[in-house]
């Protein structure tokens, strides 16, 4: 039997528009604090939902994703700064915690995700296609190609492999390839 063959890799992502509307009509602090973490992180959805609050670190304005104990695969774990929106989030989230998970839900850990919510925000901004909390990640790094970031720095801070940032991203930044354009003629 033949392995399933790649497809051609998503060219839809949210907008900085879309995002900031997702994260506005967020109707629960958990939801919000979730969406929020994952727009301006890129970390992916099994990393958020077990994030504490040991590794936010308000003094250095740092997140570590990475467990202690847990066993390093090749879906890796970044330690990224927080910005400057992010930071007042987390700051309300953390007022409000009740317990260890930063993304919580009567001070327990949200365990299987926020398909439900996430569709039912989605909804409520107004999006007209159905992005999964994925696409988030998907969004920051093409996001991170428009504005041309270096590609090992997004790498790092996305926890994505340099390879696939190129193969899949690069074509979102306006200049690649554009002085081989300008300088084509017959």
């Amino acid at each position: 039997m033949e392995p399933p063959r790649d497809s051609a890799p998503r060219d839809r992502f949210l907008t900085k528009a879309e995002a900031k509307k997702l994260l506005d009509v967020c109707e629960t602090p958990h939801v919000r604090t979730f969406m929020a973490i994952a727009i301006y992180t890129g970390a992916r959805k099994g990393s958020i939902l077990s994030l504490t609050w040991d590794r936010v670190n308000f003094q250095t304005g740092m997140i570590d994703f990475q467990e202690a104990g847990r066993a390093l695969t090749a879906k890796r774990r970044a330690v990224v700064p927080m910005t400057t929106a992010l930071r007042r989030e987390l700051e309300s989230a953390f007022k409000a915690r009740r317990g260890d998970f930063v993304v919580q839900w009567h001070g327990k850990p949200v365990p299987n995700g926020l398909r439900w919510s996430f569709g039912k925000a989605c909804e409520r901004a107004g999006l007209d296609w159905k992005p999964t909390p994925h696409h988030l990640k998907h969004s920051l790094a093409s996001w991170f190609a428009m504005d041309r970031i270096p590609i090992d720095q997004a790498a790092d801070w996305l926890a994505t492999d340099p390879v696939t940032l190129r193969r899949v991203y690069r074509k979102f930044d306006p200049s690649y390839l554009r002085s081989i354009a300008d300088g084509f003629e017959l």
